[in-house]
């Protein structure tokens, strides 16, 4: 399941993504948020940058909607994912594409407990197209006890979003 803002077409909405992802704006992604009328129950855990990409940027637009999302949710975040592969940019990429691009792409923190099968996670990004970067994510996840992961976007291309199942197909 992917929870997106409802106006993902919306000209206005893109740009302000733009100058909350390249141009500093930090404080547009609370207002981004404000988008949806409600925000679903769990944990979020924000879509990590690779070090190289987030000394560019200086912060992680994923990691601020996280706590955004948590905040109003009255909820925790977990920033416990790692970017280990520094990917190419994705925009211009087909889903093939970017699976192969993703691939070994995120890992887990070191100290990281088991996490519960009984939470419901939520993957936090700003844009999903094909949905490959939750996917790679929800995979890792998977692998260290989570059972319920969704992502949650602020905008969309795709819906619904296929995670892997639990025995891995």
């Amino acid at each position: 399941m992917l929870y997106a803002a409802p106006l993902h077409n919306n000209p206005i909405l893109r740009q302000a993504i733009h100058h909350f992802k390249y141009k500093g704006a930090k404080e547009v992604g609370a207002e981004l948020v404000k988008l949806f009328k409600e925000i679903p129950q769990g944990i979020f855990i924000p879509v990590p940058l690779h070090p190289e990409r987030q000394k560019t940027r200086r912060y992680n637009q994923s990691l601020i909607l996280a706590r955004t999302f948590a905040q109003h949710a009255n909820s925790s975040v977990l920033d416990i994912l790692l970017r280990i592969k520094d990917t190419a940019h994705q925009a211009h990429m087909n889903r093939a594409e970017r699976l192969r691009n993703l691939h070994n792409a995120f890992a887990i923190e070191k100290n990281t407990s088991r996490l519960s099968p009984h939470e419901q996670y939520f993957i936090v990004d700003d844009v999903s197209t094909t949905g490959a970067t939750i996917q790679a994510c929800a995979t890792i996840l998977r692998q260290h006890g989570a059972h319920y992961i969704a992502g949650i976007v602020l905008a969309h291309d795709q819906v619904m979003v296929n995670f892997p199942s639990k025995s891995g197909n």
